[in-house]
């Protein structure tokens, strides 16, 4: 499912589940569960030229900011380390933090 900025921050939207996925280097994408459908934010200009990249954001609080007028039920910060394959432990062992904002 497409969602953009633009569909998803009118009132009376009702966000179920939106999952921030925290990259390294300051970047995060947002995934939305919202009326059965799951997807993640994509840019909308990109999005009307046939093209489906994930909207980057700076911050948690860029993610919240933008999405001020959506009613969101749960939001949760999820960060997968690589720092046990970065010192030689390649087991695969989930390792990934869930902070749950709201």
């Amino acid at each position: 499912m497409a969602f953009t900025l633009v569909s998803l921050n009118v009132p009376g939207t009702v966000i179920d589940e939106l999952t921030i996925h925290s990259f390294e280097m300051g970047l995060y994408l947002t995934q939305v569960q919202c009326q059965g459908k799951t997807g993640f934010i994509l840019q909308a200009d990109l999005l009307q030229k046939g093209q489906h990249r994930p909207q980057r954001f700076k911050s948690v609080t860029e993610v919240l900011q933008l999405l001020d007028k959506a009613q969101v039920k749960n939001a949760v910060l999820l960060h997968q380390s690589a720092y046990d394959e970065m010192v030689g432990q390649g087991g695969k062992v989930d390792n990934s933090l869930r902070l749950v904002l709201i």
